[in-house]
């Protein structure tokens, strides 16, 4: 079950991918599952109601359902239909993962405010979230640039979690829509600057560290 937890939690999946032979390697997972057991897991998580059809609807589940309970997944529109973790699900994932979410940071979509491309970042503390662009401006991202820091009501750090406060911090880069490097923002930072990706991918991955770990720790266990 720790293999299915591990594929959602941070987005959904198509049902295909989450069954595939080659699933651990698509999700990077140092988890080595056969194909029953991969079925019979993502059998008992939608029964137990940890997972559901993603957008939810009830036709799509009741379908899944009936193809897992049959040992198969035939027909390319089932195939096809992502997957998600629930309210429930992620709950369930919540207490075995530990997550440390003052530490939850992530980039969030560029917008254009008067032609000018400008990024974001989001995250639940807003302290931590300061501490993470004064980092950037150490490393000489953005040193000079306006900031503006919203507070966001009803947000959702992840695609499952009940709406919580948050923070967004959105920077503008100087740069206008139509420029070159202006498309490459709006494309995102793995596009625009290598340097701030990595970065940005580094405290990314802070907020569960410890599940990422104990999960690489437990190579056999499912």
């Amino acid at each position: 079950m720790r293999a299915l937890l591990a594929k959602l939690y941070r987005e959904p999946a198509k049902l295909a991918h989450v069954l595939s032979e080659n699933a651990s390697a698509r999700f990077n997972l140092p988890i080595a599952e056969d194909q029953e057991s991969k079925r019979k897991d993502t059998l008992v998580a939608l029964r137990r109601g940890w997972i559901d059809v993603w957008p939810p609807r009830e036709s799509g589940r009741d379908a899944i359902e009936s193809e897992l309970a049959q040992g198969r997944v035939s027909g390319q529109m089932i195939a096809d239909m992502e997957i998600g973790l629930t309210p429930r699900g992620g709950a369930a994932w919540e207490r075995i993962a530990m997550p440390a979410w003052k530490f939850f940071f992530a980039e969030a979509d560029p917008s254009i405010i008067k032609s000018r491309v400008w990024i974001a970042f989001e995250a639940i503390d807003r302290d931590w979230l300061l501490n993470v662009d004064q980092t950037f401006r150490r490393f000489g991202f953005f040193i000079e640039n306006d900031r503006r820091l919203v507070r966001q009501r009803k947000w959702r750090p992840l695609y499952w979690k009940r709406p919580t406060t948050g923070y967004s911090l959105r920077i503008d880069t100087g740069s206008n829509e139509y420029d070159e490097m202006g498309k490459k923002f709006l494309r995102g930072l793995t596009f625009a600057n290598e340097d701030l990706d990595r970065a940005v991918s580094l405290f990314s991955t802070m907020w569960d560290a410890h599940w990422v770990v104990t999960l690489r720790g437990k190579r056999a266990k499912t």
